[in-house]
């Protein structure tokens, strides 16, 4: 049986999606998509559009479902054909809110591409994306029983994916990948639990142009820096550009 939304939720892996010749983003019948969370086209990502939709968030569709009870039906089929190709470029994007996701390797290209198109990217929290992966109650029974169903005996790293995930042990761990990152903290937003990220899709498309504004500025000084730093290995004093070998033993 799907619960229903407001019912208790139980406690509270991305390189570019930006494909060539792939399909604009289509929301034409969403009247305020500045309104709304955009999914990227990622596995991960699947859960998330039924946990939208059990929070009542407004979030782009993959498998357009009107209800939970599709959701079983709708996640078998994605499993057998994939998704669609759901935008060619991050700045495609700025129109939404912001970006959720629910990462899945420790470092990828697509998050470089979010931050330098100046938008809001939201991720659980490290400790709660370890809740995420070793206990299936905290996704809520609705999550739970339909994969059972399609999938009897699966077990919570099942449900997710991320990288290498069996020599993660603990938060600390995670930090080394670039989405805990604390050097990359100011730039994201984590929600700790569902209620938290219910409250943080609550907070207007306007209300976050403060921290678009603070990405994009962050994102400048880091480009220059790294300019900067490769004009100095390439170019050195005297004019003379660096060989290769002398080049690659500076990055190490």
């Amino acid at each position: 049986m799907v619960p229903e939304p407001g019912e208790p939720l139980g406690s509270g892996g991305l390189e570019s999606g930006a494909v060539a010749g792939g399909e604009h983003v289509a929301q034409e019948l969403v009247a305020n998509v500045s309104e709304m969370m955009f999914l990227p086209p990622r596995g991960n990502d699947r859960y998330m559009e039924g946990i939208c939709l059990y929070l009542g968030i407004l979030c782009s569709s993959m498998m357009n479902l009107s209800s939970l009870a599709e959701w079983p039906i709708r996640f078998a089929h994605t499993e057998k054909v994939g998704f669609p190709n759901l935008y060619r470029n991050a700045r495609e994007l700025v129109r939404y809110k912001a970006v959720l996701h629910v990462p899945y390797a420790w470092s990828t290209l697509a998050l470089w591409e979010f931050l330098q198109a100046g938008l809001v990217v939201i991720v659980p929290s490290a400790r709660f994306f370890l809740q995420m992966m070793s206990n299936c109650e905290v996704w809520g029974p609705w999550l739970c029983n339909a994969l059972q169903l399609l999938h009897p005996g699966i077990t919570p790293t099942d449900i997710l994916w991320f990288q290498d995930f069996d020599h993660v042990i603990s938060v600390e761990d995670l930090l080394a990948a670039e989405w805990w990152a604390p050097q990359n903290a100011e730039m994201l937003v984590f929600f700790d639990s569902w209620e938290d990220l219910r409250e943080i899709a609550n907070v207007s498309s306007e209300d976050w142009e403060q921290h678009r504004a603070k990405v994009r500025a962050i994102m400048r000084l880091r480009t220059t820096s790294t300019l900067r730093q490769w004009r100095r290995l390439l170019l050195p004093p005297g004019g003379e550009r660096a060989s290769a070998p002398a080049v690659v033993g500076e990055l190490h």
